[in-house]
């Protein structure tokens, strides 16, 4: 789908700036504090970032929030100027 569009350079000066903006605003910490908080919310202890309940809270996150058709189906919709 990237060497089909019109403008590539977008597409992956978008990604590229969302890997870095994703870095540096420390999202992956930010997300496995969230589920620690929730693992001593949810169960009244927390083993910290390496239990399997923080460990499945970011697999689900990263599959649901971020998955590929998300993600793909965004690009699309920006580079086809479509709007609902």
């Amino acid at each position: 789908m990237f060497l089909k569009t019109e403008k590539p350079l977008v597409v992956l000066g978008a990604i590229i700036l969302g890997a870095l903006l994703g870095e540096w605003w420390k999202i992956e910490e930010s997300m496995q504090s969230l589920g620690i908080w929730l693992e001593k919310r949810v169960t009244g202890i927390s083993e910290g970032k390496s239990s399997r309940f923080v460990r499945g809270f970011l697999s689900a996150s990263m599959l649901f929030c971020t998955g590929s058709m998300a993600v793909l189906g965004s690009i699309s919709d920006g580079l086809r100027g479509e709007t609902f």
